[in-house]
């Protein structure tokens, strides 16, 4: 049985070394995730490839074998930063599925919450 859920975040995250943010990328555009950590047993923080952006759109695709995260920005810029962590609460623990990018398609390495920090 899949599990699809859409969460949308409104808000203003820093970035660190954004440079101008008169150039915005196209709204609605999918980042790749970055880095990830697992928070709790069902909650997963992401960083993504954006940079400054104001709304995100999180589609999660859960099945018995894997979770897929899509993160859709609008109004970041296109310069080289990271936005802050996205914290995603699943349906049902992590445990042994995978974390699949939904923008490549590809297994995340999850860390867990005592060796990693999304925080940087």
């Amino acid at each position: 049985m899949r599990i699809r859920a859409l969460l949308v975040a409104f808000t203003a995250v820093a970035g660190v070394g954004c440079g101008d943010a008169d150039q915005v990328g196209a709204a609605g555009e999918e980042y790749e995730i970055i880095h990830a950590v697992l928070r709790e047993p069902d909650v997963v923080s992401v960083q993504v490839g954006s940079c400054n952006a104001v709304q995100r759109e999180t589609v999660i695709e859960e099945d018995t074998e894997a979770v897929e995260v899509s993160v859709l920005v609008e109004g970041d810029s296109i310069d080289d930063c990271l936005d802050a962590g996205l914290n995603i609460e699943l349906a049902a623990p992590l445990g042994e599925r995978e974390l699949i990018d939904g923008t490549t398609g590809e297994p995340v390495e999850v860390h867990p919450n005592e060796d990693a920090s999304i925080d940087r």
